[in-house]
């Protein structure tokens, strides 16, 4: 049972953070931690005042703490997942989900997302082996479409260790497990484009495109590929699969930029609208070499 100061500090602390006197909140809640260290709810509390108070470290420290003291664990450590995140904090978000995988060995969906921040921290190893948990646990709880996001994890992640062989097993399994799988279709492709059969990976890619018709990645890719040709006639096929991408998904500003260099330098007045809607992407590096066509365009616009 808490004491009565515990228990009026928390209370102040509560209104506080709803009212958005983030000072007085924290002061409140802090006195109530000090008042009793190993109350969960207090902890949690008080950890989402140093968040909301853009005290991130505080915080981070503050729901770990709670972890260790609350009956479910999962609650603080996915808040400070989620927190980790949102700051782009990718090499301590997947020790947090490390911790929630052990704590948690059945919330499958954390496999999913550790699989892919490892990947995505080029861990292709430890990614590997998360994957391989993800199919085991899901296959045991008979999740079917996790056991094929399992497959399909673990496809990429020996892809990205060069062991196209293995990859190739789980990218078909997950294919076959989940055939609107945009993600495992690629996959494939790349894999076959890994070994110097570009014939084969077009054909994986022209099958996806008329599987999928609304699937971004599928028609991108393809476009891709086709733009790689010194063909007239793919070239012109290319720029179509490439707006079919850009139809798809049309907040997508990255296929603008492909577009661009597809127009480029046949048509420079469609090279150069594509390019400007490329200016408008999330990635930095889309920006950036869209800023070095549409210069180049004024260049050669100059008599």
């Amino acid at each position: 049972m808490p004491s009565p100061r515990f228990a009026s500090e928390f209370e102040r602390g509560t209104e506080a953070l709803k009212a958005k006197d983030f000072t007085a909140a924290i002061h409140h809640l802090e006195a109530a931690a000090s008042t009793d260290a190993t109350n969960a709810n207090g902890l949690l509390r008080l950890a989402q005042a140093y968040e909301a108070s853009k005290q991130f470290d505080l915080a981070f420290k503050t729901y770990l703490k709670c972890s260790r003291h609350a009956p479910r664990p999962g609650l603080p450590l996915t808040k400070a997942l989620d927190m980790l995140c949102r700051q782009s904090r990718f090499e301590e978000a997947a020790g947090v989900m490390r911790q929630l995988v052990s704590a948690l060995p059945t919330a499958l969906p954390i496999y999913v997302k550790l699989a892919r921040v490892e990947l995505g921290l080029g861990q292709p190893a430890k990614a590997r082996d998360t994957a391989l948990a993800l199919v085991r646990e899901a296959t045991r709880a008979g999740h079917e479409p996790l056991v094929a996001e399992g497959h399909l994890l673990a496809g990429l992640a020996l892809l990205l260790s060069s062991r196209a062989t293995e990859a190739e097993k789980h990218l078909l399994e997950a294919r076959q497990r989940a055939p609107g799988s945009a993600e495992a279709w690629v996959a494939l492709a790349k894999l076959r484009e890994l070994k110097k059969d570009r014939i084969k990976a077009e054909a994986i890619l022209r099958e996806a495109v008329a599987r999928l018709p609304r699937a971004f990645a599928p028609a991108n890719e393809l476009g891709l590929l086709l733009m790689r040709s010194r063909s007239a006639k793919r070239h012109t096929e290319a720029i179509r699969f490439l707006e079919k991408a850009a139809l798809n998904q049309p907040a997508n500003r990255d296929v603008y930029l492909n577009l661009a260099l597809a127009w480029y330098p046949s048509n420079k007045e469609r090279a150069h609208w594509c390019a400007r809607q490329a200016m408008h992407s999330r990635s930095q590096a889309t920006r950036a070499e869209a800023r070095r066509l549409l210069e180049k365009l004024q260049q050669t616009a100059r008599p």
